[in-house]
């Protein structure tokens, strides 16, 4: 199995380095009670702690069924959290926004590659301004394929593609390029994909270890409800 969806620890540990070269000292952890969830909070805990550093709160929700989330953020807030580490979609992610507004929360919101999409703008509008995203890829990027890819999306769904459809781009561009190399042959196909290294993709180049996926991220902070590249 290979997947071009980086793994959480490699989303984890940017986003935990992030925070750091910022210079924040205290963390609260927010979560999603699911493996997605879990596994981003697990590198949160390891990687945090260090330093001066502390996670000074680490809080869980159900996804789908927690729409109110001032218990959680009133916690966070008593914690004297200077940044939020989550483990959530942008659905909750933009309840959360509105919801940290309300109640005048001061600290930076980091958020993973699930939330690199226009859906996390339109629902958390003015409450996500300021939201720190890693994502996986770049949409200023000047490649004559990734331009192809961004403008065909656009013009057949109405709107810009987010990670996971860049992603599945990805993971077909691999599979073409095996089959034009190894022919329709499922042995030698997975031993191409096994072998693949700086795959030119539309989210940066990509290789295989151990079937995860190694790519650069990229970071984000939302300005004006728009992404804003501040590094990569």
């Amino acid at each position: 199995m290979f997947r071009t969806q980086p793994t959480d620890e490699l989303v984890g540990e940017n986003i935990v380095n992030w925070a750091k070269e910022l210079g924040f000292k205290k963390a609260a952890v927010v979560y999603e009670n699911s493996d997605f969830g879990m596994g981003l909070q697990h590198i949160y805990e390891k990687s945090w702690p260090g330093a001066g550093r502390s996670i000074v709160a680490d809080e869980t929700y159900l996804p789908g069924s927690t729409l109110d989330f001032t218990p959680i953020l009133t916690k966070i807030k008593s914690a004297g959290a200077q940044a939020v580490l989550m483990g959530s979609l942008y659905n909750e992610a933009a309840l959360m926004g509105r919801q940290a507004k309300t109640l005048r929360i001061k600290a930076t919101f980091f958020g993973d590659t699930s939330q690199y999409t226009n859906a996390l703008l339109d629902l958390g509008k003015e409450n996500v301004e300021g939201f720190h995203v890693v994502g996986a890829m770049d949409p200023n990027a000047k490649d004559p394929m990734t331009l192809r890819f961004l403008d065909d999306f656009a013009k057949k769904y109405g709107h810009a593609p987010n990670t996971f459809a860049a992603q599945a781009y990805d993971a077909m561009l691999i599979i073409l390029e095996g089959l034009a190399k190894s022919g329709p042959d499922r042995a030698k196909l997975q031993n191409y994909v096994a072998t693949v290294q700086n795959f030119p993709g539309v989210t940066g180049k990509l290789t295989f270890k151990n079937g995860d996926v190694e790519k650069q991220l990229f970071r984000f902070v939302v300005e004006k409800r728009a992404f804003k590249l501040v590094a990569k």
